[in-house]
């Protein structure tokens, strides 16, 4: 066997595993990829959770109560509707940022869409809203005015008498 010979044999022996080297890289960034969804999905999961605790405290299920079944709110309770209408910004603003960078699926984006168009079918939220947007780059601002402009203009929800409605669906099929 000659030198040329030897030199052909570790060409090929580094080209393989140069070759194995990048598949080992694809699998370890596809897994890093996996992860990162994963804690994505987790975060948002635990701002839901924390978010419907809070919900659950007696001063704010007061105002959420209120908000609900078209209360007049005092000037506190307004200014909570303004700050819950910012967390629900915010919410989405991060939904469709992760969305457009790769990091968050579709199911996931029109969940915190839609719960955002539902909730303004609340007048008090859309009144927040309303003194809300101005506050927001006009990019951000007009995206959001697409995804909330069929709920300006329905029918306030009755949620109590959905409510009310599901439970007595509940009742009978229990």
């Amino acid at each position: 066997m000659t030198l040329s010979d030897l030199a052909n044999i570790g060409s090929f022996v580094s080209g393989i595993a140069v070759v194995v080297s990048l598949i080992y890289l694809a699998l370890q960034v596809r897994h890093a990829q996996r992860t990162q969804r994963a804690l994505m999905h987790q975060a948002r999961t635990e701002r839901v959770i924390n978010a419907a605790l809070t919900s659950m405290q007696t001063e704010i299920a007061d105002t959420v109560t209120k908000i609900v079944n078209s209360n007049e709110l005092s000037s506190r309770e307004m200014l909570q509707t303004y700050y819950y209408m910012r967390i629900q910004v915010a919410v989405v603003e991060d939904a469709l940022w992760q969305y457009d960078a790769g990091f968050l699926d579709q199911e996931s984006l029109d969940t915190a869409v839609l719960n955002l168009q539902r909730v303004m079918l609340f007048p008090a939220v859309r009144a927040a809203w309303l003194m809300l947007r101005p506050q927001l780059a006009p990019v951000v601002r007009d995206r959001l005015d697409k995804l909330v402009a069929g709920s300006l203009t329905a029918e306030p929800w009755d949620w109590d008498a959905d409510y009310k409605k599901a439970h007595a669906q509940a009742k009978v099929s229990s």
